[in-house]
């Protein structure tokens, strides 16, 4: 028997008892405190919003590591190719070199900092593949 999962909008149900679907979970942390919360794209902008200021004012921790990226993750041919306009177009242009080689299928390397780099430009600029 399969069964279907709807995510709620936490805030319309704390709010006003309303059950409204179509939203995403976020995760945040304040005080050590990991809380996660479900809100449509409207709630979610009013928070970023609300947070935005603090954040450009913030900084990372002195020990902070960027999240791990698996060599092996999986791009779409939409997301590689805008990863090799946006990697030409920076000043210097960053690298990625073709796979080749005998026995070797046609593609490309993407090294570890390159895919960091994209990780935290897609991030900026709020762009998804997926």
């Amino acid at each position: 028997m399969a069964s279907i999962i709807t995510t709620v909008d936490d805030l319309h149900m704390a709010e006003t008892g309303e059950q409204v679907t179509g939203a995403l979970t976020h995760r945040l942390r304040l005080d050590g405190e990991d809380i996660e919360i479900d809100l449509t794209a409207e709630h979610y902008d009013e928070l970023r919003k609300l947070l935005d200021r603090y954040v450009q004012a913030g900084r990372r921790p002195a020990d902070w590591k960027p999240p791990p990226i698996p060599s092996h993750a999986k791009m779409s041919r939409a997301e590689t190719t805008a990863l090799r306009a946006w990697a030409d177009a920076q000043t210097p242009p960053l690298s990625y070199r073709t796979a080749g080689g005998k026995g070797a299928g046609k593609g490309y390397y993407y090294s570890i900092d390159l895919r960091r780099a994209w990780a935290a430009h897609k991030r900026e600029a709020g762009l998804s593949y997926e």
